[in-house]
């Protein structure tokens, strides 16, 4: 959905392919990281994996 803009960490995301038209902004950018961390699923297990270590601390504090 989104592609990285060359030689930045910003992302666009196309309105048009044929006139190469794009959106860009704060929300692309976003958009594009989490493309980037993989999947849905993927990233699911990665927020359960963070919520995890964060009730560790605060239950070893």
């Amino acid at each position: 959905m989104t592609m990285r803009n060359h030689g930045s960490y910003t992302y666009r995301a196309s309105l048009i392919r044929v006139d190469n038209n794009c959106a860009l902004g704060d929300i692309v950018d976003k958009l594009g990281k989490y493309e980037d961390i993989g999947e849905p699923e993927e990233f699911e297990h990665l927020k359960c994996e963070h919520e995890k270590r964060t009730r560790q601390k605060k239950q070893g504090s």
